[in-house]
């Protein structure tokens, strides 16, 4: 139980320090985000921190996803829209090591944030249906100099349009 709250604490401490930098360096992410020869195109690879790596693969609307299993619940769009963005991520450094404490969010053109899903609730259906399609979890180890592909599910709302994944300081064009 130490060790949880241990881990809650150094996470909790990373993510502010890392929002902390974010307003330092020039404010909100719609500031930053603004200006779209900002956007890092799809299928471009792109350092998002000391030795870890970015691509943005593709990305599509589904209507809900669900694993084979049958016994796990679908993952619903709840009435606003379901975004698939799958990405690959890599290790350029000599050792081992993951993406945990990175940033991702979605922003659309009237600059509203999504977070990924990661409930309790969808993230068991999550993790299920990733590993059915040979996919990793984005928490993963990294190998040095390996990638590993993975995808990041988002509910955004119906009307929105123009979207960007932000990914710590990058942005990237969402197709």
């Amino acid at each position: 139980m130490k060790l949880l709250k241990a881990i809650s604490v150094f996470l909790t401490l990373g993510l502010m320090a890392c929002g902390a930098a974010s307003q330092a360096n020039g404010g909100s992410p719609q500031e930053a985000y603004a200006n779209t020869s900002d956007i890092t195109a799809v299928g471009t690879v792109v350092g998002v921190r000391n030795n870890r790596t970015v691509l943005v693969e593709r990305s599509k609307e589904v209507i809900k996803l669900q694993a084979d299993n049958g016994f796990t619940p679908p993952i619903e769009n709840r009435g606003g829209k379901l975004l698939l963005v799958h990405l690959t991520l890599g290790n350029t450094s000599s050792t081992s090591g993951d993406m945990l404490g990175t940033q991702l969010q979605l922003m659309d053109s009237q600059g509203r944030q999504y977070n990924d899903i990661s409930s309790s609730e969808d993230g068991e259906s999550l993790s299920i249906w990733l590993e059915e399609q040979g996919l990793e979890d984005f928490s993963a180890q990294i190998l040095p100099g390996e990638t590993i592909q993975t995808a990041k599910v988002f509910r955004v709302a119906r009307d929105a349009d123009e979207l960007k994944l932000l990914v710590d300081d990058q942005a990237f064009a969402i197709e």
